[in-house]
């Protein structure tokens, strides 16, 4: 980790007492798209999709996606990547709760939020709403995220056990199954 990205992203997960993460296990082809995407190390979201293949934060509340590995779906499998269709066209998600509210990247001026601004798709709902902060705030603010200051601020469930990562998968899939079929 020799950028000023990666070791921002290294501090606040060392500051972290329950954040857990994977290397990635990227090939050829994951790079490529990285590529495309002209996401580079110099920015926390490209530096976290190359060299880290999932967080898990606020005691297993938020899944940060990642580049490839072999446990859950990763940032390109989840926005359809591979096949160059992106997944929602303007946003690209980035991570998801517990119980299914995914947060997303705004990457287009149609959208309503400006570029680069992160929004929330609630677990319960189908409207996207703007956080007012990047995807670096973000990500600090998940790693640093109590599981107290998650329910209480109404970002997971009380309720909410933590699952098998085949099955939170399942959950964002059907979520994002809706939203598309709500766009045709």
């Amino acid at each position: 980790m020799d950028n000023r990205s990666s070791k921002l992203l290294a501090e606040w997960i060392a500051m972290s007492k329950k954040t857990q993460f994977l290397v990635a296990e990227n090939t050829e082809e994951e790079e490529n798209l990285l590529n495309k995407l002209q996401l580079t190390e110099s920015s926390v979201l490209g530096c976290l999709i190359k060299d880290l293949g999932y967080v898990i934060c606020g005691n297993h509340h938020i899944r940060i996606l990642g580049g490839k590995n072999p446990h859950c779906k990763s940032f390109f499998e989840v926005n359809t990547l591979y096949t160059g269709a992106g997944l929602l066209q303007g946003i690209l998600v980035v991570a998801d709760t517990l119980n299914g509210g995914l947060f997303a990247l705004n990457c287009d001026k149609n959208t309503g939020a400006a570029l680069g601004e992160m929004l929330y798709l609630p677990y319960g709902s189908l409207i996207w709403e703007r956080l007012d902060i990047g995807y670096s705030d973000f990500v600090r603010w998940a790693i640093n995220a109590s599981p107290e200051t998650l329910v209480s601020g109404g970002w997971v469930d009380s309720n909410s056990k933590n699952v098998p990562f085949n099955v939170r998968d399942q959950i964002t899939q059907s979520k994002l199954d809706i939203l598309l079929s709500i766009r045709k």
